[in-house]
């Protein structure tokens, strides 16, 4: 069986309280043996990374999400810069824009986002980025970003465009700009014919896949609780889309999600931090 990466989900949901082990397990039977574990705000980011911690093919992300910005503090900041010397955290984010919701001002929005921006390139970490109904938006605020992270001489991904939605053009954009593609369950539904075309010619090595779940749940139990055993659905429909078989695609984007969250070199990190600890406790 071919492995898969979910590059974006959130297992620490209360959603999963019930039976969190057992949405794991399924998770690994089903293929899906790496998950980036995904925080939003102070608290999910120190689940997300305990996830981590439980796990070896389990990794964190720790950031500020569109919605929370308007509540995030100086110890909050603090703290993310705390979490992202934990080899556990691959990344940060998730970050962004939102104006479909505006649950936090777009100005605040923005000045947090542009924060977590600098110090991705701070600590050369590459970007979860949410973006909804902000594609110029976001984009504007990514260029200028991606040119400055160039000039440092940076050659691995900037970051990934999370449960992109929009089309293929802006989607071209964002990957010469350093970015990747995430695709999210969405694609599965039938009339969603922008989300398919994008899936069917990304660049290949811009590609990742996710499930976001507990949301955007595939077509086959759409309308009830996402899990990451369900990103085989979504990793079927891509291979459909692209003319692939379902192991090449697995290949590919699990290779993409390795490079974009540089998994060699944490794997690494996480192994001399345990081999350390041990040396100290004997």
């Amino acid at each position: 069986m071919s492995d898969l990466t979910d590059t974006h989900c959130h297992p620490w949901s209360t959603a999963f309280n019930a039976d969190r082990a057992q949405v794991l397990t399924r998770a690994h039977a089903a293929g899906v043996t790496t998950l980036v574990v995904v925080g939003c705000d102070p608290t999910s980011n120190r689940a997300s990374l305990e996830l981590a911690r439980e796990n070896s093919r389990y990794w964190a992300t720790a950031g500020f999400h569109p919605h929370d910005a308007k509540d995030i503090t100086g110890a909050d900041w603090d703290e993310l810069e705390r979490a992202a010397g934990v080899p556990e955290v691959v990344a940060l984010g998730e970050m962004g824009l939102d104006f479909f919701r505006n649950i936090s001002p777009p100005d605040v929005q923005r000045a947090v986002f542009e924060r977590q921006l600098e110090l991705c390139t701070a600590l050369d970490l590459p970007a979860v980025i949410h973006s909804r109904e902000a594609a110029m938006e976001t984009w504007e605020m990514i260029e200028g970003w991606a040119r400055q992270r160039r000039r440092a001489g940076s050659s691995a991904p900037f970051g990934v465009m999370h449960c992109y939605a929009y089309d293929a053009m802006m989607a071209e954009r964002y990957i010469e700009a350093g970015l990747m593609i995430s695709i999210p369950g969405t694609v599965t539904y039938p009339n969603n014919s922008r989300g398919r075309e994008v899936a069917a010619v990304v660049s290949e090595h811009a590609l990742v896949l996710e499930t976001d779940c507990p949301y955007l749940t595939p077509q086959s139990r759409r309308g009830k609780r996402n899990e990451p055993a369900l990103l085989r659905e979504t990793a079927e429909q891509v291979a459909t889309l692209r003319g692939m078989t379902f192991e090449q695609l697995a290949s590919v984007t699990t290779a993409n999600a390795r490079r974009l969250f540089r998994l060699d070199a944490a794997e690494a990190r996480r192994a001399a931090q345990r081999s350390q600890i041990t040396r100290e406790g004997a």
